[in-house]
């Protein structure tokens, strides 16, 4: 399996300022997560205002950062607004962004280069389309069609 490494992660971090699209890995994300809390900390003991520009410099790169995280899950960018949910919307946003990647999604392939191939996933996550405006076949409902004339 691919993993980032932490000076990888940096640069791709920098690299895609402000891509909102595509997919970043666990590693990836907790990688600038971990650099981000470090450098903030040396600066602010070193010299405070840097660290205020710092953290004002990174502020983009960071929510697309996110984003991008919450794509690997499956979720749209929106969901970075759960985090306003007053008591549980932060823990609901760590949830997500401490989950792994089902394979293929809507927005992008596996960044590990996996498949959507059956998995032994007791849950049975759905298999997304190859193309993402293909329409679900069936009624995701069950509910009876009506009929067409």
């Amino acid at each position: 399996m691919n993993s980032v490494s932490f000076g990888g992660a940096i640069a791709s971090f920098y690299k895609n300022y402000a891509t909102f699209s595509g997919r970043a890995t666990r590693a990836e994300y907790w990688w600038v997560y971990l650099y981000t809390f470090l450098a903030t900390l040396v600066l602010a003991f070193a010299f405070f205002p840097l660290a205020i520009v710092f953290l004002l410099a990174n502020i983009v790169p960071n929510l697309a950062l996110t984003v991008r995280r919450l794509h690997d899950v499956g979720k749209g960018g929106g969901w970075i607004f759960i985090s306003c949910v007053p008591f549980i919307g932060g823990i609901w946003l760590l949830v997500l962004l401490l989950t792994g990647s089902e394979g293929d999604n809507r927005f992008g392939p596996n960044p590990f280069g996996l498949s959507n191939a059956p998995s032994n996933n007791p849950y049975g996550a759905p298999q997304m389309p190859q193309n993402p405006y293909q329409q679900p076949q069936g009624n995701p409902f069950n509910a009876p069609q009506p009929p067409r004339n």
